[in-house]
């Protein structure tokens, strides 16, 4: 991460992008970020990543990715979401 970014306001809505609906050109990774919990708690995971991302000072996440096993399960029940911070 790039510290010396300011974080966002409390309400700043960070927005979720396919790679599709960006043109590399119009933005710049600052980061990558992930967070860990099971699978009852998916939307508390992503308030939680948005979270993160307004802290970072980031604008957005690009290639949000729910898990790297079968159907995004890493254990029995623990999934990890996953994404880059971006600023556009």
């Amino acid at each position: 991460y790039n510290s010396s970014r300011e974080p966002k306001a409390e309400n700043f809505e960070v927005k979720v992008y396919n790679q599709e609906q960006l043109n590399v050109h119009d933005y710049k990774i600052i980061g990558e970020i992930s967070v860990e919990g099971c699978s009852c708690e998916i939307e508390k995971m992503l308030k939680e990543i948005k979270n993160k991302v307004r802290q970072e000072g980031g604008d957005a996440i690009i290639d949000l990715n729910l898990g790297d096993g079968v159907g995004g399960r890493i254990s029995t029940d623990t999934y990890l979401i996953s994404g880059k911070v971006i600023v556009i």
